[in-house]
């Protein structure tokens, strides 16, 4: 996203913005309506045109990058609509990259409630479906927490109807190389092709998230020893590093805590459990679990554990297991009792 905000097109303005602290709704509207004036700032003749608004909201400063407000009771939702009334004719598309928006939710579920957060949700509905908004704006969330399940979890499904899926595949082999290649552009390391392939073998799961992981250990290890050679020796130490790091893998813990609570986030965690002793959970032992719990909609809990990229459906052996075997390591060690 950093990469699309960075570029030019004379057809669209990319605009990423960051809402993981916001915890109230209208906090998070005044954050795009400043993004939204600062973009379109344009001079004199922008300020002339918007002088009523202006005058309104008692705007202070403007610049390319901040906006000062006088007066403090404004409703930034309905801010917003008015302000993309008004820019319906810009000559070129804007899109915002909204990263954490998830995060942004669950501020409002813990910090004010749930009805907020649903009210929050369809005011973000409105926006999208409002005609001078749809002509003009795209919206782009993304988050370390899963949004549909998430939106599930407080029974608003709904509210995300109109959004669609972007599913974004692990990195093939040759993006893998490329990523790591950039990751020691500066360093003079030798890494045969026999030991690359070693690392993928080890991973399988090629997220970009892991591979840094697990480079940044290597590298720690190279420094240390003052060794410029990557071997298999390194990357199985660099593993074992990686693990006793609860960092690196906490939040996969504290987003079922997110997402479910009390006994649906007990049967999850006892699903994931299973499928990280026994190398797989089949679908027996699932449905034990779910009956143990005695959870009355089994689906969100395995479409949550399948979409937030716990586990993988491997039809061949009728189970579901881990989509990272580092992950799955960290697990059997950290959270299995």
């Amino acid at each position: 996203m950093l990469n699309l905000s960075g570029r030019e097109n004379k057809n669209y303005k990319c605009i990423y913005l960051i809402t993981e602290s916001i915890n109230n709704s209208n906090e998070f509207f005044k954050k795009i309506y400043k993004a939204l004036v600062s973009q379109l700032n344009t001079g004199a003749k922008f300020k002339q045109f918007f002088e009523g608004v202006f005058n309104r909201l008692d705007i202070r400063k403007i610049s390319a990058t901040e906006i000062e407000f006088g007066k403090s009771d404004i409703n930034y939702f309905d801010e917003v609509l008015l302000l993309c009334k008004e820019i319906k004719q810009f000559p070129y598309k804007i899109v915002l990259l909204i990263d954490e928006f998830s995060q942004t939710i669950e501020n409002i579920i813990t910090g004010v409630s749930k009805e907020a957060a649903r009210n929050f949700l369809h005011q973000c509905r409105e926006l999208r479906q409002t005609p001078d908004v749809k002509s003009k704006i795209h919206f782009v969330y993304t988050g370390s927490i899963g949004l549909e399940s998430l939106v599930i979890s407080i029974n608003e499904p709904r509210s995300i109807t109109d959004l669609g899926d972007l599913n974004i595949p692990p990195l093939s082999e040759k993006e893998a190389l490329k990523l790591i290649g950039n990751i020691i552009d500066n360093e003079d390391y030798e890494f045969s092709i026999e030991d690359q392939q070693y690392l993928f073998n080890k991973l399988k799961w090629l997220l970009p998230y892991f591979i840094h992981v697990l480079m940044s250990e290597i590298e720690n290890i190279c420094i240390e020893k003052q060794i410029k050679i990557i071997t298999s020796e390194i990357i199985d130490q660099a593993l074992k590093n990686a693990l006793h790091h609860r960092s690196y893998f906490e939040h996969w813990v504290s987003r079922l805590r997110i997402v479910f609570k009390k006994d649906v986030f007990n049967c999850a965690k006892e699903v994931l459990n299973i499928a990280a002793k026994k190398d797989g959970i089949d679908f027996y032992e699932l449905q034990d679990a779910i009956t143990k719990y005695n959870i009355e909609d089994p689906a969100v809990i395995i479409h949550a554990l399948l979409h937030d990229g716990y586990l993988v459906k491997d039809e061949t052996n009728k189970k579901y297991r881990f989509n990272s075997p580092l992950l799955q390591q960290w697990w059997l060690s950290n959270i299995v009792i």
